[in-house]
């Protein structure tokens, strides 16, 4: 403590004592509380703990919103529980309890592929629609409370190996009293929407227009590999280097959206039409039609139906199945993107495994792969399974994996199984891959939560849990595609 400040605080129910020093920043300091480990107390320093903050806490404390994971025993906004004042009268404002959130990684954890794999290893693309879904429901639930976050961006969204999400520094949310309206004061340009650049936000007050825009960029990282959707490269017209003065020219429309020229998209972009169409649909309005149009923006709720049905609609490649991509696609998005533009895989298998002759997704084949016996040397396409209910492999979660029978094969192992359509090519028992399926792979169903997110959903609807994913081990999935130069043609 500093500032003749003590480590004893009080509440309206009694002294809390402030212990280990877990962060600090600009605006105070975060510490442990002895009586209630999962809590944390934010100590504001002296000059920013001030009347109107007070006040505006005081509000937030009263009027919490329903949050959408209440039933999954998770708490995805860390809003403040109860006001700390540093004297028993409880007169002298000092800073706030919350919730104690811990085994979280930043969300550009995610996005970026060399961090995934290191931080959040077995992320697949599902995964990435789940978390951008939980953010949206988790937006909504703000929304329907009356309070706009501002100031949301990467760094106030916490992520967990589940896909949920929790939204921090609530603090500084816009928070709109009967009587006067306490404005978020922050803002980062990337995701400041055109209409507000260049804006003063102490005295300019936000709209859930916003967050849309925040919202949609955040969604685009997530699903463009941490590509912003208004980088690019200019070509006929002047290049910027500010994001902000890409925001207000609009770069998206140009890069991806091809209205107009001069901008093509950023290197190692993946191709816009990657994304379902209904995702697009809703970039467009957003950054097309809301450019100018701030109220034709998609709401929180739009996107959570609309990832919803991408959930719904997913496929799974035969070579990798940490490969999940859109069934509007008629073959594996992200193979195809590695074979065309020789580009490392974004979601790896690990392990040293070479797949069978009949898993082979047409003519590709693995660079520098061994030769085959003469025999088995040519690369046939796999006969295709009927389509089924089926899911998306994914790597055991923190709860114990269910268990399936060695013997039982992998077709009949992932049928039934509410997800994706099931693109997957029954593996030999010669093909020499230990059969572990049961300790090393969980499948996802719709079971797995309370929260069954249809396209009809309520504005609220509880978040959608997936498994956790720590790293796969090498198993009857462990096909390891190359690094940096990817797949090639054989033919």
């Amino acid at each position: 403590m500093t500032n003749g400040q003590t480590n004893l605080f009080y509440t309206g129910k009694g002294p809390c004592t402030a212990a280990t020093l877990l962060g600090s920043g600009g605006e105070g300091q975060v510490y442990a509380v002895t009586e209630y480990p999962h809590l944390v107390a934010k100590i504001y320093h002296t000059h920013k703990a001030t009347a109107e903050l007070h006040t505006k806490l005081q509000w937030m404390v009263a009027h919490p919103p329903t949050d959408p994971c209440a039933a999954l025993k998770h708490i995805s906004i860390a809003w403040p529980g109860d006001i700390l004042y540093s004297d028993p009268r409880c007169q002298q404002f000092a800073g706030y309890l919350m919730p104690k959130i811990s085994g979280a990684k930043k969300l550009a954890a995610a996005y970026h592929p060399p961090t995934r794999k290191q931080q959040m290893p077995g992320f697949t693309w599902q995964y990435l629609l789940c978390v951008a879904r939980n953010l949206a429901s988790s937006l909504q639930a703000v929304h329907n409370r009356g309070y706009v976050i501002g100031d949301l961006n990467e760094s106030n969204v916490l992520l967990f190996p589940s896909a949920l999400i929790t939204i921090i520094d609530t603090d500084s949310f816009q928070v709109v009293t009967p009587t006067q309206t306490f404005r978020s004061c922050v803002g980062k340009p990337e995701y400041t929407a055109p209409e507000s650049q260049l804006r003063n936000f102490s005295t300019f007050d936000r709209t859930i227009h916003d967050d849309g825009f925040a919202l949609a960029v955040l969604i685009f990282l997530l699903l463009a590999e941490g590509r912003h959707p208004f980088d690019g490269v200019a070509t006929t017209v002047p290049d910027c280097m500010d994001i902000g003065e890409r925001i207000r020219a609009n770069w998206f429309k140009m890069a991806h959206a091809k209205v107009g020229a001069g901008v093509s998209p950023p290197a190692k972009c993946p191709p816009f039409a990657t994304l379902p169409p209904g995702i697009r649909d809703l970039f467009l309005r957003c950054f097309v039609d809301g450019a100018t149009r701030p109220s034709q923006r998609p709401q929180a709720s739009n996107w959570m139906r609309a990832l919803d049905v991408a959930m719904q609609n997913l496929s799974v490649c035969t070579r990798n199945p940490m490969h999940a991509y859109s069934t509007h696609h008629r073959e594996c998005s992200w193979c195809r993107r590695m074979i065309l533009h020789h580009m490392a895989d974004p979601f790896p298998l690990p392990g040293n495994y070479r797949p069978s002759p009949t898993t082979a997704v047409g003519r590709t084949a693995l660079k520098s792969q061994p030769p085959l016996p003469k025999k088995t040397r040519t690369m046939t396409t796999a006969t295709p399974i009927p389509q089924r209910k089926a899911v998306i492999p994914v790597p055991v979660s923190q709860q114990p994996a269910k268990a399936i029978p060695a013997k039982q094969s992998i077709t009949n192992a992932l049928s039934g199984l509410g997800g994706a359509k099931q693109h997957v090519t029954p593996i030999p028992q010669s093909s020499g891959i230990p059969v572990k399926l049961a300790q090393s792979c969980r499948v996802i169903n719709n079971q797995c939560s309370p929260a069954v997110a249809l396209p009809s959903a309520k504005p609220i609807a509880p978040a959608e849990k997936i498994p956790a994913a720590p790293p796969i081990t090498p198993s009857l999935f462990g096909v390891a595609l190359p690094s940096a130069q990817g797949l090639k043609s054989r033919g």
